[in-house]
């Protein structure tokens, strides 16, 4: 049975796809048999596999309706992790989303106004949290942090707000995450010094997220 993590954010930029793709490549070298399911209609997780030199990258299915919560009940089986990337806007989406997940990231800029614009999502992740039991869990991701910089006191009052806690890990604000994603490449299989702090804040995520799952 695969544990499943949605990415979701209404709001577009915020790393929903880096997120995604850096997730599912660090889970499957730990040997995980890991599927993304892009339900962006822009198509970035299916076209960062479509470009892929690496033949053995997850594998990627793209699906457009909100019945995702129906349509992996099928394959749930077949993996160990179902990592779905969302798209910005489309709520009925995002619930459906929701509705399969084990765990939702919802990644944000470290500022007040991105976290209080996504007051819309942590609407839908309460909603469904009341009828399952709290389930899914919901945990902010800080992305795209500056190094040697604290978060203000603005954000740690909108994450009290918004009754949803953010996780330990917190990634930084690097231009070579886009580079992988464009490239059909990862963190994990970029080379160079640059690489390598990256590579130990994507596998203190992934620790941090399979600990909150156990």
């Amino acid at each position: 049975m695969a544990f499943i993590i949605a990415v979701e954010n209404t709001k577009g930029g915020v790393g929903k796809s880096t997120t995604v793709s850096n997730i599912a490549r660090g889970l499957q070298i730990e040997g995980n048999r890991v599927l993304i399911v892009d339900r962006d209609p822009l198509r970035v997780i299916r076209s960062w596999r479509e470009i892929s030199e690496n033949e053995d990258y997850p594998l990627v299915v793209g699906i457009d309706t909100p019945t995702i919560h129906i349509d992996i009940k099928k394959i749930v089986d077949q993996f160990n992790y179902i990592n779905i990337d969302g798209a910005a806007i489309v709520e009925e989406m995002a619930y459906s989303s929701i509705k399969a997940a084990d765990i939702v990231l919802i990644p944000v800029q470290p500022s007040g106004a991105d976290i209080w614009g996504c007051k819309p999502l942590v609407r839908l992740i309460k909603a469904r949290q009341e009828v399952t039991d709290g389930k899914p869990i919901a945990r902010f991701l800080i992305n795209r942090e500056k190094k040697r910089t604290l978060l203000a006191r603005e954000i740690q009052d909108a994450l009290k707000t918004l009754e949803i806690e953010a996780l330990e890990t917190r990634l930084s604000d690097n231009v070579l995450y886009t580079e992988c994603l464009t490239k059909g490449s990862s963190i994990f299989d970029a080379k160079g010094i640059r690489a390598k702090p990256l590579k130990e804040d994507m596998n203190k995520l992934i620790a941090e997220i399979k600990e909150i799952l156990k």
